[in-house]
């Protein structure tokens, strides 16, 4: 698999051509704004940068993916 970062900022994991006549897709975000964010509990649900998003299930399709793709090739 190869990575790259696109013109939005976005990261990218693909393999093979671009033109192939096929696509998956698996979707993911990571959200990010700038500034400090300060963490808090408030009524019992924690607040802050990172407490609750996607890194976990991207992480996970990404592994996924790249065992397939190893497998798939050799």
């Amino acid at each position: 698999m190869a990575a790259e970062i696109d013109e939005a900022g976005n990261a990218l994991a693909h393999r093979g051509p671009a033109d192939a006549p096929v696509h998956i897709m698996l979707l993911g975000h990571i959200d990010t704004v700038p500034g400090d964010i300060p963490v808090r509990i408030a009524g019992g649900v924690l607040h802050g940068r990172g407490s609750v998003d996607a890194k976990g299930p991207l992480a996970a399709m990404l592994c996924r993916a790249a065992r397939t793709c190893r497998r798939a090739s050799g």
